[in-house]
């Protein structure tokens, strides 16, 4: 676009005639490892080497990449240009390049800082600065004269403000402003930018409000933020004549007064794939009398993919939120709807995969629909649910049934200390927590969805686990952040034959890992991190772990080391102990290490002091990594094992009282290894 290779034709706009470019390149083959976003959009892709040797050829001197101190040839020639890391001098120079069209910067030099330096670049289409960590205000007037600049990338900057002069940049058509987090405002005159089509603000988590009368950009086809503002020009009603796509989050819907200004913004009119409508926590969200038909009037139009309600206080969501003709609806996020006693009919939607909900306080069942005899339950294709900080919550069905929730494969559970699972054959994954409190900025982010928990001194897990061996084909299980949980419940784990991966993390009360471990032959992986009061794993565990491959063992203050049951896992490869202060040896009377054993790392463990003597005995180890074990004299290997050890391929020795640091790799010799060693014993 920026460039001109891509233009309108007829009746389709410019950006449908380069996604049918895309497509028919992407068919033939010549584009290769496409990778797509969560809504099916080319996001980046490769060539065969062949076609970028041909491409190259086509191009000529036309395009050049510099990095480090290599010269620029033919720089009269040279349309397109990216650099690199690069010297002040290759700068300085490049930008004297009158015939420049395209300016990539991989990573911004201070050079920029130089006055009048890209004074030059009049010609100039696009210019990327995307991540230049040392890009501020100060550098952005240089930009402001080229009148042919098309396409500017600020994507990543610490910038704060935009200076009013970028109004003039008048051919402009894309303003990539995404993750700028200092970013607060907007040029005040921004609406004299008439030919700009795409405006992208995702992520710009500081912006506090818009520039007035945005309706005026009547080519506009990207807004990612819109923030509603009281006074005239800044209302929700500047929406109404935007033909916009994509993406759309319209905050501050507690400033809207009525139902008619929320109409007349026309979001049925406009083809979004995203759709986001937050109302702030305040006073004034509270007083609002007429939330329910506001929220009526937002109807988006029918192709919608992903929907999210944030800060709602009306007690009804309205009928379209259920309406099976949004066919392709497939995620909906509902956070703070704390009024709400029931949720709409999402049950009928026919797409709809991911659902979340959050801090609805009163809800009691996810499906609260009744069906007659005949009728399909609802929820076919609902793939991935989560629940977080709802402490009313009984179910997910009033009704259960066999046939509820065909589909759902994977759930988070936070916060809901009165639900319990039904007989759901469906689920591989499940994630229960307590919830921790943390902060956010962003009403739908995952950090502010903990932050809502509601404190309680009540173990929620407990309930849960009560009811997890209804869950017949669970493949993985972790459970977060529960510090009053002391033991597992007797028969959480029984049934679960196809456990493949436990995770227990920050459980600080829990003492004993459940005896149940032992029957469960298809146990792979156990993560055990942050549990504070495990002192050993018991032999009645370890003897049982017969397909055990991965074993990881974190932050766990009393943990004092393993059993002689160790020796049994015969499936072992992969063991991970770190920063546990109270381990001393690894274990005792230890006869022989686990014969698949391959990887092997020891981490601030700053009271180990010895190693079993049958390290020798693992002849199938390719990697060692010991780091901030001060008190290991030695290790306890023979020089006799380096002829056997054919399959050690990495070692590492790291040493933080004297900063010292050795490792290396290991090809069919031994000598580096051996002297690693030696050095170790001796130093």
């Amino acid at each position: 676009m920026a460039n001109g290779f891509v233009s309108s034709e007829g009746t389709m706009a410019v950006e449908d005639v380069a996604e049918e470019i895309i497509s028919e390149l992407c068919w033939a083959s010549f584009f290769q490892d496409i990778e797509k976003d969560d809504l099916g959009k080319v996001r980046g892709f490769k060539i065969h080497d062949l076609l970028h040797d041909l491409a190259q050829y086509v191009m000529g001197d036309l395009c050049c990449i510099v990095n480090d101190e290599m010269p620029i040839e033919h720089p009269k020639r040279i349309r397109h240009l990216t650099m690199g890391p690069c010297a002040r001098n290759q700068i300085i120079s490049a930008c004297t390049f009158r015939s420049l069209r395209t300016f990539h910067f991989r990573q911004t030099n201070c050079a920029l800082a130089s006055t009048k330096i890209l004074g030059p670049l009049e010609s100039l289409r696009a210019f990327d600065l995307g991540y230049a960590n040392v890009l501020n205000m100060l550098h952005l007037p240089l930009i402001t004269p080229f009148n042919h600049l098309r396409y500017l990338n600020l994507r990543g900057t610490s910038i704060q403000t935009l200076p009013e002069s970028t109004s003039s940049l008048c051919n402009l058509q894309v303003l990539n402003l995404s993750y700028c987090q200092s970013l607060r405002r907007l040029p005040r005159h921004l609406k004299y930018l008439k030919a700009l089509r795409h405006l992208y603000l995702r992520g710009c988590r500081s912006l506090v409000y818009m520039p007035n009368e945005i309706g005026q950009l009547n080519s506009l086809r990207t807004l990612n933020i819109y923030i509603v503002g009281k006074k005239k020009g800044l209302r929700l009603d500047e929406l109404a004549q935007l033909c916009l796509r994509g993406e759309l989050h319209i905050k501050n819907l507690e400033r809207v007064t009525n139902a008619a200004d929320a109409k007349e913004a026309n979001l049925m009119g406009k083809q979004l794939d995203v759709l986001k409508l937050s109302w702030g926590r305040n006073e004034q969200s509270k007083l609002l009398q007429n939330v329910d038909q506001i929220l009526e009037a937002l109807e988006p139009h029918p192709k919608l993919i992903d929907l999210g309600v944030g800060g709602y206080q009306g007690m009804y969501f309205p009928q379209w939120m259920g309406n099976p003709h949004l066919k392709n609806l497939c995620s909906i996020k509902l956070v703070d709807c704390w009024y709400s006693q029931q949720l709409p009919l999402l049950g009928r939607l026919p797409s709809l995969k991911i659902l979340a909900i959050c801090c609805m306080h009163n809800l009691r069942y996810v499906d609260d629909e009744s069906y007659d005899g005949g009728v399909a339950r609802g929820f076919q294709s609902l793939m991935c649910l989560e629940l977080c900080c709802m402490p009313n919550l009984e179910g997910l069905s009033k009704e259960e049934g066999g046939d509820m929730f065909p589909g759902l494969s994977k759930m988070n559970v936070i916060a809901c200390p009165r639900l319990t699972f039904p007989a759901l054959p469906s689920v591989r994954k499940l994630c229960i927590a307590k919830g921790r409190r943390r902060s956010g900025h962003d009403l739908f982010s995952r950090e502010i969805l903990l932050s809502q928990c509601p404190s309680t001194t009540r173990s929620p897990n407990q309930v849960q686990m009560d009811s997890i061996h209804s869950l017949s084909c669970l493949e993985i299980l972790e459970i977060h952040d529960d510090q009053e949980l002391a033991s597992f419940p007797k028969g959480t784990l029984q049934g679960l034959c196809r456990l493949r991966q436990l995770h227990i993390h920050h459980q600080s009360k829990m003492e004993v890992l459940p005896l149940e471990l032992a029957n469960n032959a298809a146990l792979q992986e156990l993560h055990i991190i942050g549990c504070h009061n495990l002192e050993s794993l018991t032999d009645q565990v370890l003897t049982g772990l017969q397909s055990l491959q991965k074993l990881k063992i974190f932050k766990c203050d009393k943990f004092k080391g393993l059993s002689t049951g160790f020796q049994s896992l015969s499936s072992l490869k992969d063991l991970i102990i770190s920063f546990c202060p109270q381990m001393v040896a690894l274990a005792e009377d230890l006869q022989h290490m686990p014969p698949m054993l391959q990887s092997i790392t020891l981490h601030e463990l700053k009271n180990l002091e010895c190693l079993p003597y049958c390290w020798g005995s693992t002849m199938t180890l390719q990697s060692l990594y010991i780091a901030c074990c001060p008190k290991l004299k030695s290790l306890p290997i023979s020089v006799g094992w380096f002829n056997g050890l054919n399959s050690l391929t990495y070692i590492v020795l790291a040493y933080r009282n004297n900063s010292r640091r050795k490792q290396g790799r290991i090809g069919n010799g031994l000598s580096t290894f051996q002297m690693l060693i030696l050095e170790k014993i001796v130093g």
